[in-house]
C-alpha cells in the first residue's frame, strides 16, 4: 500500500483518480485489478469498465490510502492543508515589511529559539513602533491591545485567519510571542496583557482548542508557560505539560 504524501494535494489525488477511470476505461489490467482488490463491487467487466464511474474511482484511490472513503481522504487532506506550517520555508521579512520581520524573531521557532532573537525582536519592535498598526497578528504579539481592539473592530473574522510569516491565527502569536528577559518585571506584565488579549481574542470567535501538533498545547497553555518562565527569568525550552494547557485549567 503506498504512503500518502506528508504534504498531499486534493487537487493531484483528483489526478489519480481520473487517471484510474481512464486506465479502468480502456481495460489496462493493473487498473482491473486494484480496482478489483479495493472496490466492493469487485473487477469491472465489459460495460461496466466502459462506464467506470469517477466516483468509483475516487473509492479505489481513497483506500488505496487506508481511507474508508472518498469523503474520509478529502477531509484529512483539508485538515492537514489547513493546520501544517513550514517554518524553515518562511520568506524573512526584512526592513520592507518589519511587521512579518518582528514576527519571525518574537514567536517562538523550535530550531532556533535564543534569547538573541527575542532581543533582535524587541529591537524591531522599538525601531518601528508602528508595526502594530500594519496586521492583527502583529499587534497580538507585540500585546498593543487598544491597536488589536481597533483591527478586530474593523474585521472580526481577523480573530480566526491565519496570517503573517508563520501562517498563524493571532491566538497563537499572542502566546507564542518570546519577550526579552532584560525587560524583567515586565515581562509578567506582558504575560498577563496576553492573557487579557487571549479573553478578547475568544470572545470575537478564536479557537482556543486549537492545539500545537508538536506539543499538543493549546495556545493559552503556551500563554501560561510564557508567563512563568518569564516571571523566573527561565529560558527553558520544555513545553507545557497537557494537564496544565486547557483553557478550564487554573
Amino acid at each position: 500500500m503506498p504512503d500518502l504524501s506528508s504534504e498531499p494535494s486534493l487537487q493531484q489525488l483528483r489526478y489519480q483518480a481520473r487517471d484510474l477511470q481512464r486506465a479502468v476505461r480502456r481495460g489496462d489490467q493493473d487498473a482491473l485489478a486494484e480496482v478489483a482488490g479495493r472496490h466492493p463491487a469487485g473487477r469491472p467487466d465489459g460495460a461496466a469498465a466502459a462506464a467506470f464511474p469517477l466516483s468509483a474511482a475516487q473509492l479505489v484511490v481513497a483506500r488505496r490510502y487506508d481511507f474508508p472513503s472518498w469523503a474520509r481522504l478529502r477531509r484529512y487532506v483539508e485538515v492537514v492543508e489547513r493546520y501544517s506550517r513550514f517554518p524553515e520555508r518562511m520568506t524573512v521579512g526584512g526592513p520592507e515589511n518589519p511587521a512579518d520581520e518582528f514576527l519571525r524573531l518574537a514567536c517562538l521557532y523550535y530550531e532556533d529559539d535564543q534569547p538573541e532573537r527575542w532581543a533582535q525582536a524587541h529591537r524591531v519592535l522599538l525601531d518601528h513602533p508602528e508595526i502594530s498598526h500594519l496586521s492583527v497578528a502583529a499587534a497580538a504579539a507585540a500585546a498593543d491591545l487598544p491597536r488589536l481592539a481597533a483591527h478586530l473592530a474593523a474585521d472580526p473574522g481577523a480573530a480566526s485567519r491565519p496570517g503573517g510569516p508563520f501562517r498563524c491565527e493571532p491566538l497563537f502569536y499572542l502566546a507564542y510571542t518570546r519577550r526579552d528577559p532584560a525587560i524583567g518585571e515586565a515581562a509578567v506584565l506582558g504575560a498577563a496583557r496576553m492573557l487579557l488579549q487571549a479573553r478578547s481574542l475568544l470572545g470575537l470567535g478564536a479557537d482556543p482548542g486549537i492545539r500545537d501538533q508538536r506539543f499538543d498545547s493549546t495556545p493559552l497553555g503556551w500563554a501560561r508557560y510564557s508567563a512563568r518562565s518569564s516571571s523566573s527569568r527561565c529560558s527553558s525550552r520544555s513545553p507545557p505539560r497537557r494537564n496544565l494547557d486547557h483553557p478550564a485549567a487554573g
